[in-house]
């Protein structure tokens, strides 16, 4: 049984080849070239931030931090089970 089903193996691999082989004298395999261009974006568009900034706006508050950069921290806690063991 199990030589059968070996020889069968084999001529379906050997029939696969020939094909193979036909096929590639047909039409040779030819590797696609890949060919290296910039992406075409547009300009960049330079905003101005103060030029945008409403001071009406409700979210500025009086007594507020003034409207510059602020420092942003992350502080990020991880769950028990991957703590130092002592």
């Amino acid at each position: 049984m199990l030589q059968r089903l070996r020889g069968q193996k084999l001529r379906h691999a050997k029939a696969e080849g020939v094909r193979d082989h036909a096929l590639t004298q047909i039409k040779p395999m030819l590797s696609v070239k890949k060919v290296w261009r910039p992406k075409k974006n547009k300009e960049p568009i330079i905003v101005d931030d103060e030029m945008h900034m409403d001071d009406d706006s409700p979210l500025i508050k009086v007594g507020a931090p003034p409207n510059e950069g602020m420092d942003i921290y992350e502080v990020f806690i991880l769950p028990s089970d991957f703590r130092a063991v002592k």
